[in-house]
């Protein structure tokens, strides 16, 4: 069995969670979400039994798996946005900070004393053909579920995944894209397993972005809890018209991911086979086309640039 290469020392940091906190303000207000539940009141973290509820997902908008500083800081702003949020991690307490210092009280979090991979493969059999999963990150902990149980990874109604660069370059090697590069063996292990991918690459989310005129015209003037998240999240400096890191445009890699989610009209797909150059060397992580006979995904090339940018930032009227 392959073993799983993840990697993060010495990788540029402003590529860690760019866009991950801006994801869930396209699930909120959500006209599609069904009605949904409060938290099970007698979870108790750590004590055996009190979590079970946890376990159903459609109780909630947005859960989260772990993730470590980046998944606490997604999940605490996805709650902070008023949507019902459930957090898993491992062990008494989170244990971490988020990137911006804020500490994560037990409201957000539910313990579980499992793997990533064990409870991703019991929500697959619980739910069979019920649920979307979306994955923002290197897919180490869905490979590790697939090699788990890969006949039951196969329930997912679908896997939408904000990763590769097919037919553009990458951006953390002229090659790869951040989360593919993380772990190649991981995303080569997805993309050959028979679960029904969506990928969201590079080719797609370069097509939308954040620039000044659209901060100016659309995130500044509402001036409410939400157009500040937006403004700090993306470091945006109006004085200047730049945001973090001096950059002139914001890449929306994670929300444009969840927003072919909601509507899947906002992209163009085409079906593609694909391999994950895998092998330590100079294309490490690269996503390629291949001829017919491997493994295929449904793949997002063409983006609605102006109805998504729309999508997005409707989220800050609500």
């Amino acid at each position: 069995m392959p073993r799983l290469r993840h990697r993060i020392a010495g990788l540029p940091r402003q590529l860690v969670g760019d866009s991950v906190a801006a994801a869930p303000l396209l699930r909120r207000h959500d006209p599609t979400a069904g009605p949904l539940r409060r938290p099970d009141p007698q979870h108790r973290p750590g004590v055996p039994g009190t979590g079970e509820r946890e376990l159903r997902m459609k109780d909630y908008d947005v859960v989260v798996v772990g993730a470590g500083p980046g998944g606490s800081y997604a999940a605490k702003t996805a709650a902070e946005l008023g949507l019902k949020t459930v957090f898993f991690e491992r062990g008494s307490a989170p244990g971490v900070k988020n990137s911006s210092g804020c500490g994560l009280g037990t409201r957000w979090w539910r313990d579980f004393p499992g793997s990533a991979d064990e409870l991703l493969t019991r929500f697959a059999s619980r739910h069979r053909g019920e649920i979307t999963l979306i994955a923002l990150g290197p897919l180490t902990n869905l490979a590790l579920a697939w090699q788990r149980n890969p006949e039951v990874m196969k329930e997912w109604r679908e896997v939408v995944i904000m990763g590769g660069a097919v037919r553009t370059g990458g951006n953390v090697t002229p090659h790869a894209e951040f989360n593919f590069y993380v772990d190649p063996q991981a995303a080569r292990i997805v993309l050959e397993s028979g679960m029904p991918v969506t990928l969201v690459p590079l080719d797609a989310t370069h097509q939308v972005s954040l620039t000044p005129g659209w901060m100016e015209e659309r995130v500044l003037p509402p001036r409410n809890p939400l157009s500040r998240f937006l403004i700090e999240s993306t470091g945006y400096d109006p004085a200047v018209g730049r945001f973090r890191g001096g950059r002139k445009e914001f890449f929306l890699h994670d929300p444009l991911a969840v927003g072919a989610v909601i509507n899947p009209a906002l992209v163009k797909k085409e079906d593609l086979y694909l391999e994950v150059v895998a092998d330590g060397g100079e294309y490490d992580g690269q996503s390629r086309e291949v001829s017919p006979g491997g493994p295929k995904a449904e793949v997002c090339l063409g983006v609605d640039r102006a109805g998504f940018l729309d999508l997005f930032l409707s989220r800050l009227e609500g």
